[in-house]
């Protein structure tokens, strides 16, 4: 008894020993009995404490996996209970997401960048509420940041997504957002017979009758949707406004009720917007050159390079220092029709001033009829500046008000005659006659 007793006494030292000693490299079994004797033995611990369960050793060798893992530097060890081909299959794409995902993450987040990954966030990241994986540890795994936008949007949309799965096979009741035949919206009035939606982004409603017309199913929420708040150095509303009043103020709104326009949405024709037709009486340039000469502070910050050096010389109070400096489109209009021709075929210096005038209308006259378009014909007759087109004329211009353009201009102050009495001159000498 005495001997037994010293042996269990040192078994137990032993076994004291080798549990406060650290992890060390060491060596391998010295034969193949020491290291059968060991597996045995180890098999034998498995078998009593699981009790022969296959669920309990999954979870028991997950966890001693774990636990050697923190205990043993640089270890790292992995059970795998169901090796398959859709196994190793999944890991070799779940490799690739990763090395993408760190592509993009590492890069300036572009708008669709961000929608990708909310939309991989939205599918890959568990429910913490439904699950025990927690989403530090998914979020590494994936190389995703869990505190950023994209993130919290991805969230976001798949609880919007499973509440969708969730009321599929349910009946569809006013106030539900649906998908029909003419785009998506939210069902107002629904009966047997008919169906009233509030079709989106204009809020158009539409009634059909019978409601299988409409091909109404559930709107199914966007799992990449992600929106961006609106940018601080857009368009101030304040300048929307302004130039909306000075819109209506320039242009006469019809007090007819009937005369009315009618816009359809690019992507949903079926929808539309009403408004009073509004006519305008001036060209688009001349309607700015007005809003700069009134507004030359919002004139200068809208328009382009050429007229970024307005904005220097705007004071405080938003008026221009020089208000020569103002750029006006109307006096460029006015230079261009004013240019004279300055190479001349004819010898001038047997003509009077009259005759140089008569020659340069006729050089301009021989110009306009040597068009080969009847479009080119009509730009030349009015006043238009280079780059321009005939739908940028004055209405001045259009209508044979302008003192500088027309074919009227060319043709009168005794252009006709002195054209006429010359062809007459020869027509004579031709024929025999004579003065």
């Amino acid at each position: 008894m005495k001997r037994s007793e010293q042996q269990k006494k040192q078994h137990k030292r032993k076994a004291d020993a080798i549990t406060e000693k650290e992890w060390e490299e060491g060596d391998d079994f010295k034969n193949a009995t020491a290291k059968s004797e060991a597996l045995k033995a180890t098999m034998n611990t498995i078998e009593q404490r699981t009790g022969k369960s296959v669920a309990r050793v999954r979870q028991l060798m997950t966890s001693i996996s774990t636990k050697l893992n923190r205990s043993i530097d640089g270890f790292d060890s992995e059970f795998v209970f169901d090796r398959s081909k859709q196994t190793d299959a999944m890991k070799v794409m779940f490799a690739r997401a990763k090395s993408c995902l760190e592509s993009i993450t590492t890069n300036n987040i572009t708008t669709n960048s961000a929608r990708l990954l909310t939309g991989i966030t939205a599918v890959f990241l568990p429910n913490t509420e439904q699950s025990t994986a927690s989403l530090r540890t998914c979020c590494g795994a994936l190389g995703l940041n869990r505190q950023a936008k994209y993130a919290e949007e991805g969230l976001k949309n798949r609880k919007e997504h499973d509440a969708y799965v969730a009321l599929k096979g349910s009946e569809i009741k006013a106030g539900d957002t649906v998908t029909c035949i003419d785009g998506y919206g939210v069902v107002k009035a629904i009966s047997i017979d008919s169906i009233t939606i509030e079709l989106q982004p204009w809020s158009f409603d539409v009634a059909y009758e019978p409601a299988s017309k409409a091909r109404v199913r559930r709107f199914e929420p966007q799992l990449d949707r992600y929106e961006r708040q609106r940018r601080s150095d857009t368009t101030p509303i304040e300048w929307i406004h302004t130039i909306e009043h000075f819109h209506r103020k320039h242009n006469c709104t019809s007090p007819n009720r009937k005369d009315i326009a009618i816009r359809r949405h690019p992507t949903y024709p079926r929808q539309q917007q009403r408004a009073p037709r509004i006519y305008r009486y001036e060209s688009w340039n001349e309607i700015w050159g007005a809003f700069k000469r009134q507004h030359s502070a919002i004139a200068a910050r809208i328009m382009n390079d050429k007229y970024i050096n307005i904005m220097e010389t705007i004071t405080e109070e938003g008026t221009s220092d020089n208000a020569n400096d103002d750029l006006d489109e109307d006096e460029d209009v006015v230079n261009n029709a004013n240019e004279d021709s300055s190479s001349d075929d004819v010898d001038s210096s047997n003509v009077d001033d009259s005759d140089k005038q008569t020659l340069h209308k006729i050089e301009r006259i021989l110009e306009i009829m040597n068009q080969p378009y009847k479009y080119d014909m009509c730009m030349k007759c009015v006043c238009i500046p280079d780059g321009g087109k005939l739908e940028d004329a004055k209405f001045a211009c259009v209508e044979g008000n302008c003192p500088l353009c027309g074919m009227d201009k060319l043709w009168s102050n005794g252009v006709r005659r002195k054209i006429l009495k010359k062809q007459n001159t020869i027509m004579r000498r031709r024929s025999g006659y004579t003065n």
